[in-house]
């Protein structure tokens, strides 16, 4: 079973999430036992972020014992992700590991600098507990975990060649513990060319670059190649996959399925990969659908929703609304307009999504926007653009390499709010 991306303790504007979250985990422990799964992989950002409360961890842990005491013979297998604490996630390793659960936050290595083979390669077994598959398994790779490539290549090509560096003899001895009998599998947590993102929720940092990563980071002879860190579920290749996640992280998300993949071999060759849809045990409605209507007519349609009608107010199952606005200028009674056409209805109020109707730059990037709403690199560029943008020789746009510069400092941030 391929899953990733599960963000444990995302908060939706202000909204926490740990209702959904159990119902996923509940749900998900009832697929493994009916699909009789061997081995159950998460391919990165477990948390949604690197100090996770207590309360999604407690979620995570009641999965993982829930899990084992009612399927024993599951191999688990967790990566760290961008989003998470790779010394949060690998610190009970030692207690896990006995109980078959392989936690690789991240990139371990050797007293003499040299990778840490027997962290990152994992052997998978079958419902009769003998070897049935060997998986590569590969963290989220920060700034620290590459090497330094001489040349003059671009930023976007030494960066390949780094995390190939790491990817290749990995993957490679996970091919030689297969032999041409068992499946050889790659896991790991990046962005490669050609994929799709969604652009409201996923933060394109990438190592400090702006880049996608070529196919050719892998190995061609692997059975199946697992990844996580796109929320859009694809299939990059007839062997490369993203699950994507398994909820809707961002209203922009709501439109497509969401899923996780069920991956069956026979000896070394990849026989299915049948997507799962996981229910959504809250909606996410956007008002209108189509795009923003003016004031008037968004009010009238708020008149339509379902009412309470004696239903809990305080249930966890009431759907998320994002109401969407065209203004023509300044309405600061709107929200208060809005709230009150909502007061009996169903849909809870989560977001106001105004639109001006002029062409967004990076100085407008943030208007009529919280800065809760707002990742770091629009703030980078609305405040690069509002500091600039009247001087006759500098552009309304920051210069590649400036950004370059500020996504390596902003790794370097979370990296170390991490530690």
């Amino acid at each position: 079973m391929h899953t990733s991306d599960w963000h444990l303790g995302q908060v939706l504007h202000e909204q926490p999430r740990d209702y959904e979250h159990q119902v996923f985990l509940d749900w998900l422990q009832t697929v493994l036992e009916t699909e009789k799964i061997d081995a159950l992989l998460v391919a990165g950002d477990v948390f949604d972020g690197p100090n996770p409360t207590a309360q999604s961890q407690q979620l995570f842990y009641r999965f993982l014992a829930t899990a084992k005491m009612r399927l024993p013979g599951l191999d688990i297998v967790i990566l760290g992700g961008n989003h998470d604490s790779a010394a949060r996630l690998d610190a009970p390793h030692p207690v896990l590991s006995a109980f078959g659960v392989h936690v690789v936050g991240g990139l371990l290595r050797t007293e003499d600098g040299s990778l840490n083979f027997e962290r990152c390669l994992i052997t998978l077994h079958g419902s009769d507990g003998s070897p049935a598959a060997y998986l590569a398994a590969i963290p989220y790779l920060r700034p620290g975990d590459l090497p330094l490539c001489q040349g003059d290549e671009d930023p976007g090509q030494k960066l390949a060649q780094s995390i190939e560096s790491i990817y290749r003899p990995i993957c490679e001895e996970a091919l030689r513990r297969a032999g041409g009998d068992h499946p050889a599998i790659a896991a790991g947590h990046l962005y490669l060319t050609g994929c799709r993102i969604s652009e409201l929720s996923e933060r394109k940092i990438q190592n400090g670059y702006l880049a996608a990563l070529p196919v050719e980071v892998f190995c061609a002879e692997l059975s199946y190649v697992a990844l996580g860190h796109l929320h859009l579920g694809q299939a990059v290749s007839e062997k490369i996959y993203y699950s994507g996640s398994p909820l809707p992280l961002s209203f922009a998300e709501t439109d497509y399925c969401h899923r996780v993949l069920s991956v069956e071999f026979e000896g070394p060759e990849l026989v299915e990969v049948r997507p799962i849809p996981v229910p959504r045990p809250v909606l996410m409605l956007r008002i209108p659908e189509d795009g923003s209507h003016a004031p008037e007519q968004v009010l009238e349609e708020l008149r339509q929703l379902e009412t309470l009608e004696g239903r809990d107010p305080c249930a966890p199952t009431r759907p998320y609304l994002d109401v969407r606005v065209r203004l023509e200028g300044p309405r600061p009674t709107l929200r208060e307009e809005i709230s009150r056409e909502l007061s009996d209805k169903w849909p809870r109020l989560l977001k106001i999504s105004p639109d001006y109707g002029h062409r967004e730059t990076a100085s407008s990037v943030s208007a009529g926007r919280r800065l809760d709403e707002l990742n770091p690199e629009e703030i980078f560029r609305s405040c690069y653009s509002r500091k600039y943008a009247s001087a006759d020789t500098i552009l309304d746009e920051p210069s590649d390499h400036l950004m370059q510069a500020f996504r390596l400092l902003w790794e370097e941030q979370e990296r170390g709010g991490a530690r």
